[in-house]
């Protein structure tokens, strides 16, 4: 569902319903859709943020309503739906509604359906690599809960905090084979790391609390419930939870996992 261009910030990247630029966005080329449908969805959308060599890219996407073919999905994709609804149909028949407000994933080689009868808007990260090997086992669960129960988890000895250790809380929905690719819920008290590049691609999507990011310039930015950021791989930032913070997080880690 990508088209056309090719931007690499070095900041923190605040995502806007809108787009960047505030403005319309930019038509696509219409997705592949099912054999008996009459007339083209007409689908639009922006690019805030892409890495070829990585495969990673995040961004904007909305489309009149279709129904896709069935086939296996291309690429591993995380998703926040903004507006609309979609359903996703597996092969199997089994039938996955997610509305505006919910999150979720289609990892690679899923054999599904996309069909929305309603317009759809939605924000994304994708890990697109051709020798990526795609799920070998029974699909997991689409949707992120946000707010399933959480299991305590260490402090990673690497990260380059400052003041005490902070108490966390984690749960996994999905990684790939490798490891380096993971979207799940993640939840810490008070936390301050300190200036330092980033060390992974990481699309945050706050659900409580706040944090406040100082980028390489020293500006501040703070974000709050309901907002969505993405900071890239080698982000010059410092990060600072003051109180709470719960999140849904997608990760390109290429190192693997922590």
């Amino acid at each position: 569902m990508l088209n056309g261009g090719s931007t690499m910030p070095t900041n923190p990247i605040r995502f806007q319903p809108n787009g960047l630029r505030g403005t319309d966005l930019a038509i696509w080329d219409p997705v592949l859709i099912d054999e008996a449908a009459d007339v083209l969805p007409t689908q639009r959308g922006e690019l805030f943020y892409e890495d070829e060599a990585s495969g990673v890219s995040v961004g904007i996407w909305e489309s009149t309503p279709f129904t896709g073919v069935m086939a296996p999905y291309p690429v591993h994709e995380f998703m926040i739906v903004l507006e609309g609804a979609v359903t996703i149909i597996t092969k199997a028949g089994d039938r996955t509604v997610i509305e505006a407000g919910q999150s979720f994933l289609l990892p690679k080689g899923l054999e599904c359906r996309w069909h929305q009868d309603v317009p759809v808007k939605k924000y994304f990260m994708i890990f697109d690599k051709q020798d990526e090997q795609g799920i070998t086992s029974p699909a997991p669960s689409l949707v992120v809960d946000g707010a399933a129960p959480l299991s305590s988890i260490a402090v990673n000895p690497s990260d380059p905090l400052l003041g005490p250790p902070p108490v966390l809380h984690a749960r996994t929905a999905f990684e790939n084979a490798t490891g380096a690719w993971r979207i799940g819920v993640w939840q810490t008290g008070p936390y301050h790391r300190s200036k330092g590049p980033f060390p992974r691609y990481e699309l945050m999507h706050i659900l409580e609390g706040e944090a406040s990011i100082t980028d390489q310039r020293g500006n501040v930015e703070t974000y709050g419930p309901g907002e969505t950021l993405f900071i890239p791989k080698g982000t010059e930032c410092n990060f600072l939870v003051g109180e709470h913070l719960r999140k849904i997080y997608c990760i390109l880690d290429l190192r693997g996992p922590a």
